[in-house]
Order: structure tokens, then sequence, then C-alpha cells
């Protein structure tokens, strides 16, 4: 079930298929969260990040799954075109996932070589809502015209 819930996570980020991926996620306890590239808890937020993976044409080839005590592990390539340009293509990644009551609780990833993630700059955050990513072109233009 684990390997199954993390094989769909991939499927539906490289599909974009946000509806499917968002549903993924529990709606138990505290919330769900994604800790990647920025940090979304609660379903309102993730589909934030999953809108912000698909306008960046995210795509995920995945490998090495794995079952652990929580859920579920694996290695992945994520390309991205904001990635591509700053020049890390793919970004190497360790993903898990930690399963509650079969629905995701939550995502985990981490970048594998610190190198990328200093080479990607503001565009790898792990603390920074999806919100911020999503507005920041707003306030860089905002501050150009003021």
């Amino acid at each position: 079930m684990s390997i199954a819930l993390a094989q769909a996570l991939t499927r539906t980020l490289n599909t974009h298929d946000l509806p499917e991926l968002t549903d993924l996620f529990t709606d138990e306890d505290g919330g769900p969260t994604v800790m990647a590239d920025r940090y979304a808890w609660l379903k309102s937020e993730i589909r934030l990040w999953a809108q912000l993976q698909a306008d960046k044409n995210i795509h995920i080839d995945a490998y090495d799954y794995r079952t652990t005590e929580q859920g579920a592990a694996w290695s992945a390539d994520v390309y991205r075109d904001d990635w591509t340009a700053v020049g890390v293509d793919p970004l190497r990644v360790t993903n898990s996932i930690w399963v509650h009551n079969g629905k995701i609780a939550n995502f985990t990833e981490v970048a594998r070589d610190s190198i990328d993630t200093e080479q990607l700059g503001p565009l790898w955050r792990p603390g920074s809502s999806p919100e911020q990513a999503i507005d920041a072109p707003w306030r860089i233009w905002r501050r150009s015209v003021l």
C-alpha cells in the first residue's frame, strides 16, 4: 500500500493532476505536510505547492522504491524548467512518505547534493511557503515599478 501511494504521488506530479494529488493526502490529525522545495501544511497549501510544481513543468524519474516503518522511501531525479534554467538538470533527491490510514500524512523531499541546492538559491527554500514562490514575480515587479 505504501509503495502504491508513493508511486501515485510521483504519477500525479508527472501528470500535473492536482485534484488527484491532493486527494492522496490525509485530512486527519494535525493535517498533512509537504517538506520539499517549499513547506506546505494542510491541503490548501499542498494545492498551492502542487500548482507551483505544475507551473514549472515538473517531471520525476523515480526509482528504488522501498517500504519503511512509517511508509515508503525512494530515490528520484527531478526536472523542472526553472531548475534547468539555472543549470540543475536533474536534481537528485531522496523522498519519503509517512502513511496514516491509507493516506499520505507527510511527504519529504531531500536533495542529495548541497551544491545543487546552493545553485538553485531561492528556488529551493524548504522552510518557506508555496505562496511566497507564487507571489515572488509580483513582488519583484512591484519593487521595480515603485
